[in-house]
């Protein structure tokens, strides 16, 4: 896993004092990469590369020259990189290391982008092609693994990184403003905006190509495809366990120690069933953090697992004392704001891994794939109280609305009151109501905009026939994509950490997503695919376990240790002179919190985290 910065003239080669900005990128990206640092001009590009070792870690060096002169700068990891380089031996390709870079190297010269559709793992690059004036960014198919990049008349600039790319002279701090309206919507900022005015993010399973003075976008992957009913549910299950096998073991290849992420939910404990299945005599250690207070610690039943499968289990008490104490460095490695709490465990159990261990496997996309969030529940009793009369649904929802209000985590009244907020809304909106802080309604009182923030979601396709399989594509295209794998990116390497996701793997994903719901919640169990097949052999009480999530008591923090924190930094004063927000919703926000009224904690901590990454990103 590394990062990468780069350059790109449409009208000529670089000048000297560019080579310094591209220098200046690469620098702010070294603790992706704080094992070597390479640079490489390559005709009109210039590209820079940290690097951290993980395979061939004396001939993995990048940006790495190809024999025709072309060059790449790569973060990832390509796990079919031993079969393409095979294809590309019986083509008449000569290798000079074991490195998976290398393997990419070779199928971008013979093939260009056509090659991307070969490649599977998480990765992003920057390929030039000198001979041919010939620069390709692209990024994996469900976005793994970030790239930024903005044009300042006939310059191209990019990043691993936004913090990186501000680096650069030309990039300027400006927020975006439609991109704000956004981020208070979903919590994240989806792609393609930033929250940086001019600047874009490369969409999951897209590329960029700019040649002979132009600059052009295209997509290689197409996700979603129809539910097959052609087989057996025994079929499914059989097909699930074999992909699932298949996907870890490719991922334990590692020249440098590598772990696991064990929360004691379904997901990752059945990555360590497999790989203990795969390597029986192999000692695996797990990692896990553990919480002093009882309603948000999940670390019993990650101790039953890592019993059953003799791991070298490692944990670490975390109080909230102490969240508290470190939140406030932690928000400031947030690259873009994440309105994501769960970012500040998610980083220190990446610190405590990055003690032990250089590579780290996860169960990140097992709730999205298969089924296993609460609202996929919430959207069959959706459906049912949809025949209803609305005024009947309205005296529900108001005695929803009435219950006293308390501060745990997901508790039964706010899992409550945020159904029946939703259910006002029609799919997909209502499924990202359910989740969020701000409706479309609120965030255009909040802001002033007139932009509706719910427009990325006309991407999705719809059409399913099955409402679950709409929802499961609403989760994997937006949440999955825009919270969770920027979280763990962004948490991982701010410690020089590599995590890989096995359930994401393509083949898997592909797989899982033609299962109809009827397979993926057989009995109205979530993830009854998996429960019934890498999970078999778990100890009952985690297979029965309700889920649970990696949540901090940031409401009881908001009315107590933080009240005077929050005060400030949302404060009239500062609120009227940053100019974002109306700071008379802000201020009603905060009161009806405190006093106990309603629980605001989403959306103050969504105003909260954008608040202190632009005072940490761009002051």
């Amino acid at each position: 896993m590394c990062g990468l910065a780069g350059l790109y003239r449409l009208d000529g080669a670089p000048d000297p004092r560019q080579e310094g900005w591209v220098r200046a990128m690469t620098s702010a990206l070294s603790h992706r990469g704080p094992d070597a640092d390479g640079f490489e001009a390559s005709g009109n590009a210039l590209l820079g590369h940290r690097r951290l070792k993980i395979i061939d870690l004396e001939g993995g060096r990048q940006p790495m020259r190809g024999p025709g002169g072309a060059t790449v700068a790569f973060n990832g990891e390509i796990y079919n990189y031993t079969d393409l380089r095979r294809e590309e031996e019986a083509h008449g390709r000569v290798f000079g290391t074991r490195s998976d870079t290398e393997s990419l190297l070779a199928v971008l010269e013979r093939q260009g982008e056509r090659g991307l559709t070969r490649l599977e793992g998480m990765f992003a690059f920057a390929y030039h092609d000198p001979s041919a004036d010939r620069l390709i960014l692209a990024t994996d198919p469900y976005g793994k693994k970030p790239l930024y990049w903005a044009r300042r008349g006939d310059v191209l600039v990019f990043a691993s990184e936004l913090r990186a790319l501000l680096r650069c002279p030309l990039v300027r701090g400006d927020i975006d403003r439609e991109a704000l309206d956004q981020y208070l919507f979903f919590e994240y900022v989806p792609a393609p905006l930033t929250i940086l005015e001019g600047v874009r993010k490369l969409e999951a399973g897209t590329y960029l190509i700019a040649e002979r003075g132009q600059v052009r976008a295209g997509r290689y992957h197409e996700l979603f495809l129809r539910p097959d009913r052609s087989r057996t549910p025994a079929e499914w299950r059989e097909g699930f366990e074999a992909g699932l096998r298949q996907a870890v073991r490719r991922r334990l290849v590692s020249d440098v120690p590598l772990g696991i992420f064990l929360s004691g939910g379904l997901d990752s404990s059945s990555v360590l069933a497999a790989a203990a299945a795969i390597e029986p005599g192999r000692t695996y250690k797990t990692f896990t953090i553990e919480f002093e207070e009882r309603d948000f610690d999940e670390s019993g039943w990650a101790r039953a697992v890592a019993r059953r499968y003799r791991t070298e289990h490692v944990t670490e008490k975390c109080s909230a004392a102490r969240m508290l104490e470190e939140h406030a460095s932690i928000l400031a490695r947030q690259d873009e704001p994440l309105a994501d709490a769960s970012f500040i465990p998610t980083s220190m159990l990446c610190r405590l891994a990055r003690r032990h261990v250089t590579v780290c496997l996860s169960g990140d996309g097992g709730d999205e794939l298969l089924m296993g969030y609460p609202t996929f529940e919430a959207a069959e009793w959706a459906e049912r109280l949809s025949v209803l009369p609305a005024p009947v649904r309205e005296m529900i929802a108001a005695a929803a609305r009435a219950l006293p209000t308390a501060y745990g985590n997901l508790t039964p009244d706010f899992k409550l009151k945020q159904f029946f907020r939703g259910l006002a809304e029609r799919p997909p909106q209502r499924d990202q109501v359910w989740l969020g802080s701000f409706t479309p309604a609120e965030v255009r009182r909040l802001t002033g905009g007139r932009a509706d923030a719910a427009a990325p979601l006309s991407a999705l396709t719809g059409g399913w026939g099955e409402p679950l399989k709409d929802l499961q594509e609403f989760y994997f295209r937006y949440y999955l994509q825009g919270d969770i794998l920027v979280k763990v990116d962004r948490a991982s390497m701010a410690h020089a950490l590599e995590v890989r996701s096995p359930l994401l793997d393509d083949t898997l994903v592909r797989y899982t997503l033609e299962a109809p719901t009827a397979v993926l919640r057989e009995g109205g169990a979530p993830k009854a695919l998996l429960r019934t097949t890498a999970a078999a052999g778990l100890p009952e009480a985690v297979k029965r376990r309700p889920k649970k999530g990696f949540g901090i008591p940031v409401a009881q923090w908001i009315r107590g240790p933080l009240k005077s924190v929050f005060a400030e930094v949302l404060s009239p004063e500062r609120l009227r002179k940053d100019g974002h927000f109306e700071s008379a919703q802000v201020e009603s926000l905060l009161r009806d919190h405190w006093s106990g009224k309603v629980d605001n904690r989403k959306k103050l901590w969504t105003l909260y985290a954008f608040q202190k990454w632009k005072e940490s990103c761009i002051g």
